[in-house]
């Protein structure tokens, strides 16, 4: 498997809450986990670009907005919003420039990740 490609800037509230689970050789045989969940309330600076992630993530914005760019397309997120992708592909998410943004989001995989994906991908067309 190719090398994670990843840059960021980590500017978010001191109240902003990150948990990294630790999923055993069963989970991640056999079951659907998360890898990392959290809530972000972003600083104007916060950015994440990436790629070759074996991961899933889920971004739902609570507050302000964000920017996506993904596939090739841009998408700005706002309240009530929310975007799921495949972090094997290139990504670049962002605070917008002129507001916050408070985000809920879930890193997770499992052998039937890829499948709900798909399947939410086709659907999305």
């Amino acid at each position: 498997m190719a090398n994670v490609k990843e840059r960021y800037a980590p500017a978010w509230t001191d109240d902003s809450k990150r948990l990294v689970s630790a999923p055993s050789p069963f989970a991640k045989q056999s079951l659907f986990y998360v890898q990392e969940i959290g809530h972000f309330r972003t600083l104007p600076a916060y950015f994440t670009e990436r790629e070759r992630l074996d991961s899933y993530l889920i971004v739902f914005t609570l507050d302000g907005q964000g920017s996506l760019t993904y596939r090739g397309d841009a998408y700005s997120v706002s309240a009530g919003q929310w975007f799921w992708i495949d972090c094997m592909d290139y990504h670049h998410y962002r605070t917008h420039a002129d507001r916050l943004w408070e985000l809920l989001w879930v890193h997770f995989n499992g052998p039937s990740a890829k499948g709900y994906y798909d399947c939410f991908a086709e659907e999305g067309r």
